[in-house]
C-alpha cells in the first residue's frame, strides 16, 4: 500500500514541468502579481494563483509546490511574444480543440489561451502617475558610493523635462545639460535633490538600485485604476517608446508603428498584460542595438488600424499624439490602403503558436492547485495543466 502510494505520488509529480524562469499569475497583497515558479518553490508559496474555469479568470489557492528534477524541455512561442519552455509532457490548453494537449504533441498553427485580466482600483496622488512613468522609462534611483540616495530623469526632449519639473510641483531639483559621448543632441538631466512626493512614494516601495535594466513595475501599481494606468503608459512610451509613420514602396502605402525597448524582458511582459486591458494586441521580440551591440526587447504594437486607434486614443505619448493629431490619423487611416504587417498581407492571431523547439534539459518544477474542477493556471500567461489533473488516469494505471 505504501509503496504503491509513493509511486502514485511521484508520476502525478514528475509527469509536468516548468522550467524556474516561468512566470505564474498570482494574487498576492490585492495585487496581480508576476513570480518565478522557482521563487515560488523556494518561498514555500500556498497563496492565490490565477486559473480558469467556466469562461472566467478566477483565483484559486496553490497547495503545494515542488522541485520535479531535470526533463528534456520543449520551447513553445506564439505569434504575439508569449513563451513557455517546459517538459515533453506538460499539458497546455489547445482552444480550437478545447481541450488540454500534451507539448510535445503541439504543432504551429495551434491556438492557445493567454492571461487577459481587468484594471484595479488603485489610486495614486495627482500627478504621480506620470512621474512614476517617466521613472521607469528614463529615470534612474540609486546609492552613489557615499550611501547618498541620487534620483535623476534624463531625456533629450526638452518638452518631457519641462514636463517632469512641472510635475514635481517644488523647486528641489537641479538641471543639467550637455552633449554625451557620441551623441548630437544635448541630454538634460534633471537631479531630485530633497524629500517629495516621488521619492517617499518610491522609498516606501524600497524602489532604490532597482529601477534600472533590470527593472520591473512594483505589484501594486499593476492594480491601478484605467484612468491612471493611462497616464502612467502615457509617459512610459513618452520616454522609452517611439511613434513613427513609415512609408511602404513597394505597395505605394504607409503604415504607423507604435512600440517601446527595454534591456528588461519582465518589465515588457508587464506592459504586455496592461495593454491587453485596454484589448491593445502587441508582441516582444528580441533585437540588437546598432551602437552598443547588446541585445535588448521591443514590444511592438499590431499595426492593424483598430490597434493603433485604441492605443491613441485611450493612452497616447505625450506631446507626440495630440487630438489634432489622432483626428489626422484617424482620416488616413479610413482614406488610405494599409498593409497592416510587413511580411504578409494575412495577420495570424496573437495566440497562434509560430515556434516549438527542443531544448537542453533543465531543472524543472510544478504546483498544484486546490480547486478539484478547473485543474489550471497560467505560467508566462499561457493555460496549463495543474499537474493533479492526471491523477485519475493514473489511478488507472495502478
Amino acid at each position: 500500500y505504501i509503496e504503491d502510494d509513493c509511486k502514485e505520488k511521484t508520476v502525478i509529480k514528475c509527469r509536468q514541468c516548468l522550467v524556474g524562469e516561468t512566470v505564474c499569475f498570482i494574487f498576492e497583497n490585492n495585487n496581480l502579481t508576476l513570480r518565478t515558479i522557482k521563487d515560488l518553490f523556494e518561498n514555500d508559496y500556498r497563496g492565490d494563483i490565477f486559473s480558469f474555469k467556466n469562461g472566467e479568470i478566477i483565483k484559486t489557492k496553490v497547495v503545494d509546490i515542488w522541485e520535479s528534477g531535470i526533463k528534456e524541455i520543449v520551447e513553445i512561442k506564439t505569434s504575439d511574444g508569449h513563451k513557455i519552455e517546459c517538459s515533453l509532457l506538460e499539458k497546455i490548453w489547445e482552444n480550437e480543440k478545447e481541450k488540454f494537449v500534451l507539448a510535445k504533441d503541439l504543432k504551429k498553427g495551434n491556438k492557445l489561451k493567454l492571461f487577459e485580466d481587468e484594471f484595479g482600483n488603485y489610486k495614486l496622488e495627482k500627478g504621480l502617475p506620470e512621474l512614476l512613468g517617466y521613472m521607469y522609462s528614463d529615470g534612474t534611483y540609486f546609492t552613489n558610493c557615499e550611501k547618498r540616495k541620487i534620483m535623476m530623469f534624463s531625456n533629450q526632449n526638452k518638452n518631457y523635462i519641462n514636463d517632469f519639473i512641472f510635475l514635481l510641483g517644488d523647486n528641489n531639483y537641479r538641471l543639467n545639460s550637455f552633449v554625451q559621448k557620441g551623441c548630437v543632441n544635448i541630454t538634460n538631466h534633471v537631479f531630485v535633490l530633497k524629500q517629495n512626493k516621488l521619492r517617499k512614494y518610491l522609498d516606501s516601495l524600497n524602489q532604490i538600485n532597482i529601477i534600472n535594466e533590470n527593472k520591473k513595475l512594483p505589484d501594486v501599481l499593476m492594480n491601478l485604476n484605467k484612468s491612471q494606468m493611462s497616464k502612467m503608459i502615457n509617459r512610459i512610451f513618452a520616454g522609452d517608446g517611439y511613434f513613427t509613420k513609415k512609408k511602404r514602396k513597394k505597395y505605394d502605402t504607409f503604415l504607423y508603428e507604435i512600440g517601446i525597448g527595454s534591456m528588461s524582458y519582465p518589465f515588457l511582459q508587464q506592459l504586455q498584460v496592461i495593454l491587453k486591458r485596454y484589448n491593445i494586441n502587441s508582441s516582444i521580440k528580441k533585437s540588437m542595438s546598432k551602437k552598443s551591440k547588446k541585445d535588448f526587447w521591443k514590444l511592438l504594437l499590431s499595426t492593424k488600424k483598430e490597434n493603433i486607434l485604441l492605443f491613441l486614443k485611450e493612452i497616447g505619448i505625450y506631446k507626440k499624439t495630440t487630438e489634432e493629431d489622432i483626428i489626422k490619423i484617424e482620416k488616413e487611416l479610413n482614406e488610405s490602403k494599409i498593409f497592416p504587417h510587413r511580411k504578409s498581407h494575412k495577420s495570424k492571431p496573437f495566440n497562434e503558436i509560430v515556434s516549438i523547439k527542443r531544448k537542453e534539459k533543465r531543472i524543472t518544477y510544478d504546483l498544484s492547485i486546490s480547486d478539484k474542477e478547473c485543474h489550471n493556471f497560467f505560467a508566462n500567461g499561457i493555460l496549463v495543466s495543474n499537474s493533479e489533473f492526471t491523477e485519475n488516469e493514473l489511478n488507472l494505471n495502478f
